[in-house]
């Protein structure tokens, strides 16, 4: 029995890691990679493990090993909270159950992003009530906000739909 990689997610540190085969690029949470390598690496692991990457920081970078996707939702507050990977990862695989792999992580990463600058707009919040508002904010925001406020890069969005691999 064979088994394979659909989507492959992590910080840029993570990422370059396994790209360069650097252990000392990734400290956990904590990423110390160079994000002028994003595009380089997110398409050079997609292309040697035949899957979808996703690299995630100020702006997440999404590829299937030729198309790059950008999601630009820089909320500093997600890096102060514990587990802020792992709900991507659990809303990533959700949204992956009933879409295209590609689309699938672009709008998850767009999901969480959207979610979290509306928890951290609340008036005073801090990490912990942003962690409650941010998880308040998956279970209803609804989706005319979400289309209102997605920032993908266009260019890159307007080729993903109309220019299928």
């Amino acid at each position: 029995m064979s088994s394979y990689v659909t989507i492959l997610k992590g910080n840029q540190g993570e990422m370059e890691s396994l790209c360069f085969d650097d252990s000392s690029m990734s400290k956990g949470v904590d990423s110390s990679g160079n994000s002028q390598n994003g595009d380089l690496v997110a398409r050079t692991l997609a292309s040697r493990y035949k899957c979808i990457t996703a690299i995630t920081g100020p702006i997440d970078i999404v590829s299937d090993g030729t198309r790059i996707v950008r999601i630009h939702h820089n909320v500093p507050l997600l890096t102060s909270i514990t587990g802020a990977g792992c709900v991507v990862s659990a809303i990533t695989g959700c949204f992956a159950s009933v879409s295209d792999p590609l689309v699938a992580v672009s709008t998850a990463l767009a999901y969480t992003g959207v979610c979290a600058e509306m928890a951290s707009s609340q008036p005073d919040v801090g990490p912990a009530s942003f962690n409650c508002q941010l998880l308040d904010m998956f279970a209803r925001i609804p989706s005319n906000i979400f289309r209102r406020e997605v920032k993908f890069s266009l260019a890159n969005f307007i080729d993903l739909l109309l220019w299928p691999k």
